[in-house]
């Protein structure tokens, strides 16, 4: 993502953020109107909906460049949205200033890619969508620790997770 000069060259060029689809139609905010329409639907389901939005927090563990932490900043008063890769941190922000609430938004790196440096009990939910299939499995588990270290008592955890192809 660093060798691209904008969210919308990321998109272009890096077939995995359109089910591998490329080409120079596609765009930063159609991307994340994909996102918008899975975390809208991912709050319902599992029932993230926030009844106080003014004072909710959530943690999205493998942020990437943005697509669903958009949308999370419109739905929670604080974002701290992580990642290993400090490019992809960049363009979240890039992205959120676009499309989301910017003023609600914090990143954190994940520089060893498994400890999320986040105090304990010090967030609501810890989120995390397509991103641990592509952690080793060791990783993976020291994630999903880290995911309910940092949850408050009583706040939520939501992880995907899928198995690795060999």
């Amino acid at each position: 993502s660093e060798q691209q000069s904008s969210g919308d060259d990321v998109v272009r060029r890096t077939g995995w953020v359109f089910n591998n689809e490329k080409g120079d139609d596609l765009t930063l905010e159609e991307f994340v109107a994909t996102g918008d329409a899975e975390v809208g639907a991912y709050l319902t389901v599992f029932g993230l909906r926030t009844p106080d939005p003014e004072t909710q927090s959530i943690v999205e563990i493998g942020c990437g460049i943005g697509r669903m932490t958009c949308a999370f900043t419109r739905e929670y008063a604080s974002v701290v949205a992580c990642d290993l890769d400090a490019g992809f941190l960049e363009r979240c922000f890039e992205t959120v200033s676009q499309f989301g609430r910017v003023d609600r938004l914090r990143t954190s790196h994940v520089l060893d890619g498994h400890t999320l440096d986040l105090p304990p009990n010090s967030t609501d939910v810890a989120f995390s969508y397509i991103t641990l299939q592509h952690c080793d499995t060791d990783d993976a588990l020291e994630l999903t620790s880290e995911a309910v270290r940092i949850t408050k008592p009583r706040g939520k955890v939501v992880l995907n997770y899928r198995a690795r192809s060999p």
